[in-house]
């Protein structure tokens, strides 16, 4: 089954604040918060939740980010990352467009077995400041997941 990740309107920034300082006074540090997404991790407690749900570390299997539906990036349980390039095909124009911009997440659960996080929903160039920031932050989630993955061991 397939989640997308996007707990809270901005309407909702106390209910969202509340619901972080609960898990921070239970021992979760703030690693990332982006356009109301979030990731807390608990070290000690090999734990980690980006909402409504916490996940053991060993639960994780994978983290990809997704660039058009195309993988850019991943990274698996047994600490192997593989980078691909999928641009041979499309032509130059495409290559300066971002529609989607998504993180993935695989999970060994048969109820909730990936969950998405989207950083880009819209048409965006590549060279905007907007792109870069998310870029970035995909690449921080990223990192953050990876660093799980290499915790489970």
């Amino acid at each position: 089954m397939k989640r997308f990740l996007n707990l809270f309107s901005k309407e909702n920034d106390n209910e969202q604040q509340k619901i972080i300082d609960q898990y921070l006074m239970n021992g979760y540090q703030k690693i990332i918060e982006y356009n109301n997404n979030y990731l807390l991790i608990n070290d000690q407690y090999k734990k980690f939740t980006m909402g409504e749900k916490i996940y053991k570390f060993e639960d994780l299997l994978s983290v990809e980010i997704l660039e058009n539906n195309e993988v850019i990036a991943q990274a698996h349980s047994e600490n192997k990352i593989f980078k691909t390039d999928h641009y041979q095909n499309l032509s130059n124009k495409n290559r300066q467009i971002c529609l989607r911009l998504e993180l993935r997440l695989l999970f060994n659960s048969l109820i909730d077995s990936e969950l998405k996080i989207p950083l880009i929903n819209k048409k965006m160039k590549k060279g905007s400041k907007q792109y870069k920031k998310a870029y970035d932050i995909a690449q921080e989630y990223f990192l953050n997941f990876k660093f799980i993955l290499n915790q489970k061991n």
